[in-house]
């Protein structure tokens, strides 16, 4: 047996050209450093830096990425329990900051994990016991700028009820002045709005408003555990299962008081308290040694309470995508029977289900037959309304379905995937043009996605 030791330092560089829904054209460098033993007892270092710079219309767009993670062959703090689990010990320290410009609100992040990872009879479990995140919005008087389908909607309702030039410029509500003055007005009765549901829009419009731009706070633990947790996809039926716990603000709120207005801060921040759960399982079926049946089920739904009314943002759930229901761009399915009327819709509540028929069509390249359903919800929170609400049982009609076909090239280092996804069942058409009404080409969705989706 001859052994070699690893190379103390490793160096890593990535460059990437993207576009997206924000992005016309941006460019992104990645480096990454590590740096093995460097503390003479087993300990990595890994150090990485991503910048990114594009172009958005006429605007230049950046962000930039930093992270630092410690990993320890061992539990710091708890040397009993690192006797107990031996090798199998691990801890990690994690620093991460992001910052934007000219993206969406400017937002900046801080995030600080502890995290302490072990294994027992092939279970692999996680506990984090530090989980902080910090989000800073530093641009919110751009969010109608950012979400033109709220603006939108709010310009109709504005035009069809007054003609107030305070609220105008050019015929159209004026950012962020105008339209700020008209939801304060309609909110506070001090203009009167004919019909029940252009209110009702308007409230929607302003608490989401109110939930995207706020600052968040999230400090809390998070328990995982897996019973495979390298995700290798090369053995035979392959099974998986996964569970995670999150919880945040409980420890927090027993130390801070509350103020007059009936939420607890810290330095003037209100912080998130809710409890969020999420269960995966993925099971392969070998067919032949060329054909096989793949089945993933998920579920997830995070609580908001004390503290809380609502999920942060970066909490939520979502649907569609080339990993979820591929019938539906990313974000653009549900809530609920609503239609994805906003731009980056999410919810705390999420069901989905997809079966895959996987085979060889020649050499490298492969097919697959797959149906995609799912969809999100909001469920015990301060959301009104019943489109985007799960109540009960019968809101199970309001689970998309989408059909189609897949084709990947297997390059022996990714598997380069491009599937076509056709709308089956459409829960945000009226009840008797669901099915099969929007299955054609013209309405199909092009994914283009790297490894299998589950």
């Amino acid at each position: 047996i001859y052994l070699n030791p690893k190379k103390k330092y490793r160096i890593g560089f990535g460059f990437d050209i993207k576009q997206s829904d924000i992005e016309d054209i941006g460019v992104s460098f990645e480096n990454r450093f590590k740096s093995r033993n460097i503390f003479k007892n087993g300990e990595n270092l890994q150090l990485s830096a991503v910048g990114s710079i594009g172009k958005s219309n006429d605007v230049t767009i950046s962000q930039v990425y930093f992270d630092a993670t410690l990993k320890l062959p061992k539990f710091i703090f708890f040397k009993n329990l690192t006797k107990r689990f031996g090798s199998d010990s691990k801890s990690f320290i994690s620093l991460g900051s992001t910052n934007q410009k000219n993206i969406g609100l400017d937002r900046t992040s801080f995030r600080f994990n502890l995290d302490y990872a072990w294994e027992n009879k092939s279970t692999y479990f996680n506990f984090s016991l530090s989980d902080v995140e910090l989000i800073n919005n530093r641009n919110i008087n751009n969010f109608f700028n950012i979400y033109k389908n709220s603006y939108n909607q709010l310009n109709t309702i504005a035009q069809n009820n007054t003609s107030n030039s305070k609220y105008f410029n050019g015929g159209n509500l004026s950012i962020p002045n105008g339209i700020n003055s008209f939801i304060n007005d309609v909110l506070n009765n001090n203009l009167t709005i004919n019909e029940q549901n252009d209110i009702q829009r308007i409230k929607y419009i302003e608490n989401r408003r109110n939930r995207l731009t706020s600052n968040n706070l999230i400090i809390g633990t998070t328990f995982t555990v897996s019973n495979n947790y390298d995700n290798r996809y090369d053995k035979d039926n392959f099974k998986q299962w996964r569970l995670k716990v999150k919880t945040a603000g409980n420890l927090t709120s027993l130390f801070v008081k509350e103020n007059p207005d009936g939420f607890k801060r810290i330095s003037d921040l209100i912080f998130s308290q809710f409890v969020k759960t999420e269960f995966s399982y993925i099971k392969h079926w070998n067919i032949s040694d060329n054909s096989l049946i793949a089945f993933r089920y998920f579920s997830g739904i995070a609580i908001p309470y004390g503290n809380s009314k609502n999920i942060p943002f970066s909490e939520s759930f979502f649907g569609g995508g080339s990993n979820d229901n591929r019938a539906w761009q990313v974000y653009r399915l549900g809530p609920g029977s609503s239609g994805a009327s906003n731009e980056f819709n999410e919810a705390n509540f999420k069901l989905a289900l997809n079966l895959e028929y996987r085979f060889n069509i020649l050499g490298r390249f492969n097919g697959a037959l797959f149906t995609d359903l799912g969809n999100i919800w909001n469920v015990l929170d301060d959301n009104e309304d019943k489109k985007r609400t799960f109540v009960g049982f019968k809101d199970l009609n309001e689970i998309a379905i989408g059909s189609g076909f897949g084709l990947r090239y297997d390059s022996s280092l990714f598997i380069f995937r491009l599937d076509m996804g056709l709308k089956t069942y459409n829960p945000a058409a009226v009840k008797n043009r669901r099915w099969l009404k929007d299955f054609s080409l013209k309405k199909a969705v092009f994914n283009i996605g790297l490894n299998y989706p589950f």
